[in-house]
């Protein structure tokens, strides 16, 4: 599985976690690409936990983690950060796991974005 990395670059992310949840438009403008991650899993649910863990900076900068590209100088993934998964299906990071996206400008303007 592949997930390509957006970070949040609103200041209100609380916002855009609400326009999500509520299957609101959000403003694709408020993410930005900075990388991406890769690797053979079994489930979606542990793809994005493991992409998520990844994308942080625990014993090292993440971007020097196994399986990713890109990431330098950039912060970890947090709440309101985005991933593309398999090029299809994106995933916004909540509070507590992952919410998928429904918003179709909101999706086709991160695809555009990864190409």
């Amino acid at each position: 599985m592949k997930a390509v990395i957006f970070h949040n670059i609103n200041l209100a992310v609380a916002e855009d976690i609400r326009s999500i949840v509520k299957h609101q438009h959000c403003n694709p403008d408020h993410f930005k690409f900075v990388g991406q991650y890769e690797d053979e899993c079994d489930s979606l649910p542990s793809f994005l936990n493991q992409t998520f863990e990844k994308t942080n900076s625990i014993d090292c900068h993440w971007s020097l983690n196994k399986g990713v590209q890109g990431g330098k100088g950039q912060r970890s993934s947090s709440v309101g950060d985005m991933f593309l998964v398999n090029d299809s299906d994106v995933y916004c990071v909540c509070n507590v796991g992952f919410r998928q996206v429904e918003d179709d400008e909101l999706i086709r303007s991160l695809k555009n974005q990864s190409v």
